[in-house]
């Protein structure tokens, strides 16, 4: 199970921040003005018990927090002027209707900013659905699709989820399963439709033994796997017309990549990096826009410089512009 994002009952983050384009073949230090400045703690009673993860909507006014201690996707108001946040809504399970969020873990909104999704991997083995509100942040429950029920697979242990830059699919990668599966979405309702399941077990397949995050490239064509239990990245080709996916190999343990727990690409999609929290680093590679093949050009740790903060390191965000990788350790 991926280690939580955050460790106490409140809304901060430490991070270390590198500067980019990454040197090849070299470890790279961080420069004088590459940190963040520590502004506040968000602090609630509920709706941030044990937080798992956070995404901001496109127009930087709402986040949305998954947490597995209160079972939820809790909304806050942001104030672009002062950066202060508002609670707006707690969306819990059990309540009102709402379902599938035991132990939720993982949050996206589609590109629309029209729909929210969340997964979880405690009682419910789901991915939920909401609709948003652009002007309230307000979610209003969808759906859920719970592993085993109605022939959906693949949801056991889901950990994480990502939505593809076109809106069309949502992958789902489920350390129970050791797999990604994908589901197709209606951009009008937000209702999903359960498309296929990608195991470690199945013929050819190899790389996703507790497939952990998974990320889909911009361009959509190809999907990503961590997995922390065979130390690899699985990578897929896929299809924008039917979100199905082609196994196309994997990386993995050679490049002293320990449990991997997050990966991320890059906004133009020429680079991957990959959080290993055994080894305490992230690797970095190139990836061919055309084959999607990954090429390693090295890591970064702790024993480099002045670089501190990448102990346990399990959580990896990149800036829009791609001129930043922002990781969060554990110590």
């Amino acid at each position: 199970m991926r280690t939580r994002l955050f460790a106490s009952l409140s809304i901060v983050l430490f991070a270390v921040s590198f500067s980019l384009p990454y040197r090849a073949n070299a470890n790279l230090s961080p420069t004088a003005g590459d940190f963040l400045e520590y502004w506040k703690t968000y602090y609630n009673d509920r709706g941030l018990q044990f937080p798992t993860a956070a995404t901001v909507s496109s127009d930087g006014a709402f986040i949305y927090v998954t947490t597995l201690g209160d079972d939820s996707v809790t909304v806050y108001k942001l104030d672009g002027v002062d950066g202060e946040l508002e609670l707006v809504q707690i969306v819990e399970d059990g309540v009102g209707g709402v379902d599938g969020l035991s132990v939720a873990e993982d949050v996206v909104i589609s590109p629309d900013g029209k729909h929210v999704y969340a997964v979880s991997s405690g009682a419910d083995d789901a991915i939920v659905g909401f609709s948003r509100s652009s002007v309230t942040g307000l979610l209003t429950f969808i759906e859920a699709h719970k592993d085993g029920v109605s022939g959906v697979d693949g949801l056991l242990g889901a950990e994480s989820v990502a939505i593809s830059a076109d809106g069309k699919h949502l992958y789902v990668a489920a350390g129970g399963d050791d797999a990604v599966t994908y589901f197709s979405r209606n951009s009008t309702s937000g209702a999903l439709t359960f498309g296929a399941t990608y195991k470690d077990s199945d013929p050819g397949l190899d790389g996703l033994d507790g497939a952990d995050s998974v990320a889909v490239s911009p361009d959509g064509k190809h999907v990503y796997v961590a997995s922390h239990t065979s130390d690899s990245v699985a990578i897929f080709s896929r299809s924008s017309v039917t979100g199905a996916l082609t196994y196309l190999g994997y990386v993995g343990d050679m490049y002293d990549m320990q449990y991997p727990e997050c990966v991320k690409i890059s906004p133009d999609g020429n680079h991957l990096y990959v959080a290993a929290e055994v080894t305490s680093n992230i690797s970095i590679f190139t990836r061919s826009q055309t084959t999607g093949m990954l090429t390693y050009d090295g890591y970064i740790d702790n024993s480099v410089g002045d670089t501190d903060g990448l102990w346990g390191v399990d959580y990896l965000a990149v800036s829009p512009d791609g001129n930043q990788v922002y990781a969060a350790g554990q110590y």
